[in-house]
């Protein structure tokens, strides 16, 4: 438990990056990344289920299945959902 802070990668887009491994933990890891407006990111789950947080702006969601537009201002709860091996992608 002492070692509970892992430095942020300040020189890129991502800059959290932990792991259950990292982190000293079994099941559930996380990212945070800072996006510019027209900057987008995408990725695929293999086989990982994936929560996407909004911490500030706004952005459009997509994925195979379904979009979104304009999500933000966590005014409200709101959840995404994608299958495994499907990719989804952010635009801000």
């Amino acid at each position: 438990m002492a070692d509970l802070l892992i430095k942020p990668e300040l020189s890129q887009s991502r800059i959290q990056h932990i792991t259950p491994e990292n982190a000293g933990w079994t099941y559930v890891g996380f990212e945070v990344y800072r996006l510019a407006v027209g900057e987008a990111l995408a990725q695929t789950t293999d086989d990982q289920e994936v929560c996407i947080v909004i911490l500030s702006g706004k952005a459009d969601i997509a994925s195979a299945n379904t979009s979104w537009k304009n999500l933000g201002h966590r005014i409200r709860t709101w959840r995404f959902y994608n299958d495994l091996d499907h990719e989804w992608i952010i635009n801000v």
